[in-house]
C-alpha cells in the first residue's frame, strides 16, 4: 500500500504495523520463558528463535520507515543499522560468553515500543508530522543548521537517538567479549 515509503500512505498501515509489533514482541518474549518453564529448550530452538528475530529486524525497519515517511533515502538504512548490527554484535556476545546479557535499555523491548509509540503518532497525526520544523531555540537551531545547511525534525532527533543507543549497545558488547 505504501511501496514509496513516504508519508502519503494510509494512516491505517501505521495502525497495523503498530499492533503488529507489539504482538510480536509479546510472543518473542513468551516463547523462550515457556520453553524453559517446560525444559523444551534446545539450541535449535534458539537459533530458529534469533532467526526469526533477524528477518523481523529488516521488516521491522521498512515498516517504521514507511510510518516516518522516509522514502528510500538513507534513513531506511539508519533504521537497519540500528536492528542489525546491534542484534549481530548481541548474538556474537552469547557465542562467545555462553549467555545473553540485555542492557537495562534495549532494543528487543524499549526499542520495539519506541517504534510502536512512533507508528502511533504516525497514525494519529499522518507520517508527515515527522518531517515538520523544529523551533527549540534560535542558538540551537542555528547550531545545527550549520552542520549541513537543513533544519531539525523530529526524525532527525529520532535518528541521532538511534544512533547513539546502537553505538553504546555495540560498544559494551565489544568491551564485554575483549
Amino acid at each position: 500500500y505504501n511501496y514509496d515509503l513516504n508519508a502519503n500512505g494510509p494512516r491505517w498501515l501505521c495502525l497495523f504495523s503498530a499492533l503488529a509489533l507489539f504482538v510480536y514482541q509479546t510472543m518473542d518474549n513468551m516463547d523462550g520463558k515457556q520453553a524453559r518453564r517446560t525444559g523444551s529448550s534446545s539450541p535449535l530452538g534458539m537459533i530458529f528463535d534469533h532467526g526469526c528475530d533477524a528477518i523481523n529486524a529488516g521488516v521491522f525497519a521498512i515498516s517504521l520507515a514507511s510510518a516516518l515517511g522516509t522514502g528510500w533515502s538513507l534513513g531506511v538504512f539508519f533504521g537497519l543499522w540500528c536492528g542489525f548490527v546491534p542484534f549481530y554484535l548481541q548474538t556474537w556476545e552469547e557465542h562467545h560468553l555462553g549467555e545473553m546479557f540485555l542492557l537495562p535499555i534495549n532494543g528487543p523491548t524499549e526499542g520495539i515500543l519506541i517504534g510502536v509509540a512512533m507508528c502511533c503518532v504516525s497514525y494519529i497525526y499522518g507520517g508527515s508530522v515527522w518531517h515538520q520544523r523544529l523551533e527549540i531555540s534560535s542558538g540551537v537551531t542555528q547550531v545545527l543548521s550549520s552542520l549541513d545547511g537543513q533544519y531539525l525534525t523530529p526524525f532527525r532527533v529520532m535518528v541521532a537517538v538511534a544512533v547513539t543507543g546502537g553505538c553504546v549497545t555495540v560498544l559494551v558488547h565489544i568491551s564485554k567479549v575483549w
